[in-house]
């Protein structure tokens, strides 16, 4: 264990405070209003959504008593708090000395553990002392080392913390508290709530995060998306480990207008989430669509350049994928859109996903010069559902994306799930294909527990839940329902079905990096055919006659190493052998080399030249995928 001591001062410390209790007031409001009339809409913010316009402790501690007047007149033990509260504010906001804010402050605290959540004792794995002029928060977790590794020792002497070193134990303290029963401590929260203020100033984890991984090889083959704001993932899904196995912790903010379902969230909540997160669970975030100044062939480089800046800032807080909605263009010009995009944001191109979102209800105008030519020069206009989702397949593709999107929100029935409105052939289909391209797949809009099992049995890759967390215009969360979901999805997953669908998700992923044996091609293909028809005596026959398959290790290294791995361990009979012939050993030699010396670019580059070598896959339309001009 390594001690580790970080201090702050008084004005510091009444920012931290005032902030607290702000939170605080929302926090007493959401669980107040879950008592009332559960199943209802009984939570929304007291003054719709505003964007926060506060410089000082003064303009702070004004907001602490606006929004602590409706739910006052409301309830009565929102009275009784607001009663007890406003002196706080007043000797926080006010003092001078530092042991009188922390004396004030820790009265705030008494009144967290009376109304808003129980806090377990004092220390936990951290201890606060003030001091005459500096607060002193020792922590007491492993030491954070660039390796991912912890280490340090305990009885030594206690180390002074930097800012980021300090953010790197929080995160742990939180991931190590999640694992614990019983909730955090007064000292605990108070160190959490020091680190927000951190964020706030610009600093950021350099603890790892977990990336998505590889379609057909991760622990569970569908993860569910779990889609709020932010202050739903901080309060309820990154509190408990079991909302977070086989979970995503997705950041989005819904809107009212049902024209323009969603907002880009506040970024520093989005920081805050990440550091909740930790290594637990692949991390994203909701960016929207390109910000043209009008016609976007005209503004196309400022588009570019905007979301550049807001997808880098973002990937720099360590999470794990940005999704932009793709609208607003024509196909040439989402592709080159996205390209530019790939080629200039910051990030980690390897592990840090770009993914696309179309709308499968938002017609694409595809004018790419092979469509053209095919219709006497003009572009073709494509509206049919599962044909706009093989487009996009292809569009993100050629746009260097990492990841595809299918989007159900509009159409005739705004609240239908997109899996309704997709049929079990066209939504297995539109995986396969996004699979064999190399992209995993998520589809979004109106999942709910009846859905999970769909998705599970299409072997897609992420399927977004929302409104579980969300607290602006639907029910507030109930913890339990995340769990619950992710139980659903691993029964779903241990059917026949599931099983299948997952076997043919590594299938696709084996097929794309060329690591596929020829005759495992050919019953890949028949139990595509068995899952898109749902032939379940068909799909257990195939899952048993592929045993070698499922008891293929699930990716425990970088992504790029074990699909190396797995080239390496086919050997000659691989179906990149058969692509390259003579120059396949050479290639064996040099895969050999760059997995031991762990060189991830040349790996990187080497791979695609693999995957690109091998014979394009037939594009597969299926039914009902007519393009409509």
């Amino acid at each position: 264990m390594r001690i580790g001591e970080f201090g702050i001062g008084p004005g510091t410390l009444q920012n931290v405070a005032l902030h607290h209790i702000l939170d605080g007031v929302h926090q007493l409001h959401i669980r107040l209003a879950e008592g009332t009339h559960a199943g209802e809409s009984m939570y929304r913010e007291p003054h719709g959504f505003t964007l926060p316009a506060y410089r000082g402790n003064g303009d702070l501690a004004a907001m602490i008593l606006r929004d602590l007047e409706p739910i006052s007149t409301r309830f009565a033990e929102a009275a009784q708090f607001r009663e007890a509260v406003i002196p706080l504010v007043t000797d926080i906001s006010g003092g001078d000395r530092l042991t009188d804010i922390w004396r004030a402050y820790q009265a705030f605290l008494d009144l967290v553990h009376r109304h808003v959540m129980p806090l377990a004792g004092e220390n936990g794995m951290a201890r606060v002392a003030a001091g005459p002029d500096r607060l002193h928060v020792v922590l007491s977790v492993p030491a954070w080392r660039p390796d991912g590794r912890h280490g340090g020792h305990a009885g030594g002497p206690v180390a002074e913390l930097t800012p980021a070193d300090y953010l790197d134990s929080i995160t742990y303290l939180l991931e190590s508290r999640r694992r614990c029963p019983g909730g955090p401590t007064r000292n605990e929260m108070v160190a959490v709530r020091i680190a927000y203020h951190l964020i706030a100033r610009g600093w950021s984890p350099r603890r790892p995060y977990r990336a998505w991984g590889a379609s057909g090889f991760r622990d569970r083959q569908t993860y569910l998306a779990v889609a709020d704001p932010g202050p739903g993932h901080l309060r309820c899904t990154t509190a408990d480990a079991a909302n977070l196995a086989g979970a995503a912790v997705h950041v989005e903010r819904p809107a009212a207008d049902a024209a323009d379902p969603y907002r880009i969230p506040a970024l520093k909540t989005v920081a805050r989430v990440r550091l909740h997160t930790g290594a637990d669970a692949p991390c994203s975030c909701h960016v929207g669509r390109p910000m043209f100044a009008g016609d976007a062939a005209a503004s196309m480089a400022e588009g570019v350049r905007l979301m550049n800046g807001v997808c880098g800032l973002i990937f720099n807080e360590g999470l794990a994928e940005c999704k932009v909605v793709i609208e607003g263009m024509t196909v040439l010009q989402a592709i080159g859109f996205m390209r530019a995009v790939a080629a200039h944001v910051r990030r980690d191109p390897l592990r840090q996903l770009l993914s696309a979102s179309v709308n499968l209800n938002t017609p694409l105008l595809d004018d790419r010069p092979a469509t053209r030519e095919r219709n006497d020069g003009r572009p073709v206009l494509v509206a049919d559902r599962y044909a706009v989702g093989m487009l996009a397949v292809e569009m993100i593709r050629a746009g260097r994306f990492d990841k595809v999107v299918w989007d159900g929100t509009g159409g005739d029935r705004p609240e239908q799930c997109v899996l309704e409105q997709l049929t079990h052939e066209e939504a297995v289909r539109l995986v396969h294909r996004a699979h064999e391209a190399g992209l995993p797949a998520c589809f979004a809009a109106g999942i709910g527990p009846e859905h999970v099992p769909l998705a599970v049995r299409t072997g897609v890759d992420g399927a977004v839940v929302g409104g579980l967390v969300r607290y602006t215009d639907t029910p507030p969360f109930v913890e339990e329902e995340i769990a619950g979901l992710l139980r659903l999805r691993d029964r779903a997953a241990a059917s026949v079905p599931g099983r299948a669908a997952g076997l043919l998700a590594r299938l696709d992923r084996m097929r794309y990096e060329g690591s596929i044996t020829p005759a495992d091609d050919i019953l890949r293909e028949r139990l595509f055919t068995a899952v898109a028809a749902s032939d379940e005596d068909a799909m257990r026959e195939l899952v048993d006659v592929m045993r070698h398959v499922t008891a293929l290790p699930p990716d425990g290294d970088h992504t790029l190493i074990c699909s190396a791995v797995r080239l390496i361990g086919a050997g000659h009979g691989s179906r990149a052998a058969h692509v390259f012939g003579e120059s396949w050993d050479t290639r064996l030699g040099g895969l050999t080399e760059l997995v031991a010396e762990r060189d991830l670019a040349i790996l990187a580059a080497e791979l695609r030249t693999i995957c690109e070598a091998a014979e394009p896959v037939p594009e597969r339309r299926g039914p009902g995928a007519a393009l409509n001009v």
